[in-house]
């Protein structure tokens, strides 16, 4: 790729961007065809019955795919690149507990903004490839759930459920999939969002809910750089958003101690999400979102063209 448009690329989908834009599917667009056009590449490569477009013929492509009436105008091999029609249930479940409502000193945009782009872009990708999705938000309680669609007033529903999620509440991680297991009508696969930060229950026993619906899973968690880097300095108050409970410290005296502790929890994470088969993705709120959606069409194994 030329470096010069990469980096024009990297700048339209910086959250910083991003998050000046209120309307989540101009996000969702923005974010997808931006990552698409920097890559040359589309996500939509399959075999299904819809064509999509041309692409320069590489060695190892499927001769099925030949244009050889253009190779017979143009003398150059061409492959024809097809949307793929998976007709697949995508439920994304978003955590809009009180602490993704941080942001950082450094940050562009709270947990739950970054969250929520992401899960729209997420989504306008599913819709895209004629997948139903699906969304469950929650906190202590299911705030919202809507049911599987694939139109694009579905999206638009979609979207505008993301748009009025509030980060409020405890995080019931156990309850609320439960719920969410009982909603499910066929498999399909799961997009977990949260930062998973909450101490009422252990990765282990959260993903073990996501095992019981027997669908494929990604499970993303999203930190804020305060929350990995510990670059405080002085005298800090820190509270807990979701209990309001208050510690005084020098985070000077503790920076160690808590990066070895988070560091843990991150593989403990990690290594939960593994035991169920699913994909962890870690993000930060900080992060290009092109570079996030990247890990998650990776996880999906889209194949790029």
């Amino acid at each position: 790729m030329n470096s010069k448009k990469g980096n024009s690329v990297s700048q339209f989908l910086s959250p910083e961007l991003l998050a000046r834009i209120d309307n989540y599917h101009i996000v969702a667009k923005l974010a997808v065809e931006g990552l698409m056009s920097g890559m040359h590449r589309s996500v939509y490569h399959g075999f299904g019955t819809e064509f999509l477009q041309y692409r320069n013929y590489s060695h190892g492509d499927d001769f099925k795919t030949i244009d050889w009436k253009t190779f017979g105008r143009l003398d150059r091999l061409y492959s024809k690149v097809f949307r793929e029609e998976t007709n697949f249930d995508c439920s994304i479940i978003l955590d809009s507990s009180a602490s993704m409502g941080y942001q950082g000193r450094k940050s562009p945009c709270s947990k739950l903004k970054y969250a929520a782009m992401l899960a729209a872009s997420i989504a306008y990708v599913a819709t895209k490839q004629g997948d139903n999705v699906g969304l469950f938000i929650y906190s202590d309680k299911i705030k919202t759930m809507l049911k599987h669609g694939s139109r694009q007033g579905h999206l638009a529903r979609f979207i505008d459920a993301l748009s009025a999620a509030d980060a409020s509440g405890t995080a019931d991680h156990i309850s609320c999939l439960d719920i969410v297991g009982r909603a499910l009508r066929r498999r399909g696969i799961i997009v977990f969002i949260s930062d998973f930060l909450d101490t009422g229950a252990t990765p282990t026993e959260i993903f073990k809910k996501l095992r019981i619906t027997r669908n494929d899973c990604i499970v993303i968690q999203t930190l804020d750089c305060d929350e990995t880097n510990f670059d405080f300095s002085g005298a800090v108050r820190f509270i807990d958003s979701e209990s309001d409970a208050r510690i005084l410290t020098a985070p000077q005296s503790v920076r160690g101690s808590y990066l070895e502790r988070l560091a843990a929890h991150l593989e403990e994470t990690r290594l939960a999400a593994r035991k169920i088969e699913s994909d962890y993705i870690l993000v930060n709120s900080s992060d290009n979102l092109g570079v996030a959606l990247s890990k998650y069409l990776h996880s999906r194994g889209a194949v790029y063209s």
